[in-house]
């Protein structure tokens, strides 16, 4: 039984190597929750005010999916690919305190939930990250995907999140 999770700037390819490798290993697929995101659109118009709301709930939602996750590979013996994880989240966290869009105060809050809930949990096996220029990833945004939600993800936002998890 194995975790394998994929990790990379948004664009960078981990939704579609998650299925090849679905494909090939047989595992299953937990993809990153973000079709529901109450915050999402919201941040991209306005970081300083959400940035901090958003971590919070995707972090919740990453720990849920990897929860899940662990639930299934225990459950069924089958393993598990994640296309992002709970383990990385602090990239997105620490480019937006960064940016300023997060204050000390608010870091050191989402650093609490952070410690607190990965206490526990077991570390994956495998982790790739694919390094791909930004400049692909925000091609990929505006040309490919064309979701409404990422319209206004500036190229600058990619290049840090890309330095950060370097």
């Amino acid at each position: 039984m194995s975790i394998i999770c994929l990790e990379g700037n948004i664009a960078a390819g981990k939704s579609t190597l998650a299925k090849t490798l679905s494909d090939t290993l047989g595992y299953k697929v937990f993809m990153e929750p973000v079709v529901h995101n109450p915050y999402l659109e919201l941040f991209y118009q306005d970081p300083k005010k959400w940035a901090l709301d958003l971590q919070i709930w995707i972090f919740k939602q990453r720990a849920e999916t990897y929860c899940r996750a662990l639930q299934h590979m225990q459950s069924t013996g089958q393993g598990v690919i994640l296309d992002r994880s709970v383990f990385s989240d602090i990239v997105f966290a620490w480019t937006c305190t960064e940016d300023n869009c997060i204050d000390k105060e608010g870091f050191a809050q989402y650093m609490k939930l952070r410690n607190d809930t990965l206490a526990d949990l077991p570390m994956p096996s495998l982790v790739l990250y694919l390094d791909v220029e930004p400049t692909t990833c925000h091609y990929r945004i505006m040309n490919v995907r064309k979701r409404a939600c990422e319209s206004g993800i500036p190229l600058a936002y990619l290049q840090s999140l890309d330095r950060n998890y370097k």
